[in-house]
């Protein structure tokens, strides 16, 4: 399973938002919480199953 956490970019794979760019604002073991700016802000974020989003952009690792 591919490591998500906070400030790392993510591309939705499912729902009536695919193909939308989010930034994962917190992460479990299930679920991400996402956020655009736009249509979900970090006070309102989209809540959505792990397995419907994909990383494209890490954070920098120290």
């Amino acid at each position: 399973m591919v490591k998500m956490e906070a400030g790392m970019l993510a591309r939705s794979k499912a729902g009536h938002d695919r193909n939308r760019i989010y930034v994962i604002i917190r992460a479990d073991a299930e679920y991400v919480w996402l956020a655009d700016g736009v249509h979900r802000t970090a006070e309102n974020p989209k809540k959505k199953k792990r397995r419907h989003v994909q990383v494209i952009h890490r954070t920098m690792e120290e």
